[in-house]
């Protein structure tokens, strides 16, 4: 009888266990999930010529987003050498929707402060500095960016690429 008692509480001690084991791995999947980063739906970064950009050679997004219940923040980020000779980036944006102009959106991007030292992020040679554009847009709405340079030169020279992201 002895044994048998024993035989049960070490049986009902290994279930016990086992569900604990799954608890506890349980929470560890809910924590990592809650940690990782914000999810950006749509990214896409145009690859500019050594040569420059052209003030006559826009920059064409289609953005895809599939999710029409949710708003995004569309942003515009520039990527750019260290010998780039400007503290701004000056653009126009499009957001064009059924093929008419839907927004246009003038944008002076700050990249460098009033010493001359770089705001954006990068590695090496290269910064980018991202900025917010206009928030709500919904799937469809925009169906087509365009971005033009900007500044007074025909040709914007050590821009390496200009992106977009919606989020």
């Amino acid at each position: 009888m002895h044994k048998m008692a024993i035989k049960k509480a070490t049986k009902t001690l290994q279930r016990s266990s086992n569900r604990l084991a799954l608890a506890i791995i349980l929470l560890m999947f809910v924590c990592l999930g809650s940690c990782q980063p914000k999810h950006t739906d749509f990214t896409e970064f145009r690859h500019i010529p050594s040569c420059g950009w052209l003030k006559s050679a826009p920059l064409h997004f289609t953005p895809v987003l599939a999710d029409s219940a949710h708003t995004y923040t569309l942003s515009i980020a520039v990527r750019h050498s260290n010998e780039y000779a400007f503290s701004n980036a000056s653009m126009t944006v499009d957001l064009i929707g059924a093929d008419t102009i839907v927004n246009r959106k003038r944008v002076n991007l700050r990249l460098a402060d009033d010493a001359g030292n770089w705001l954006g992020s990068g590695v090496g040679a290269l910064d980018q500095v991202r900025s917010p554009l206009c928030t709500g847009i919904r799937a469809g709405e925009v169906t087509k960016i365009v971005v033009w340079q900007g500044l007074d030169t025909d040709t914007l020279s050590h821009i390496t690429e200009v992106g977009i992201i919606l989020d």
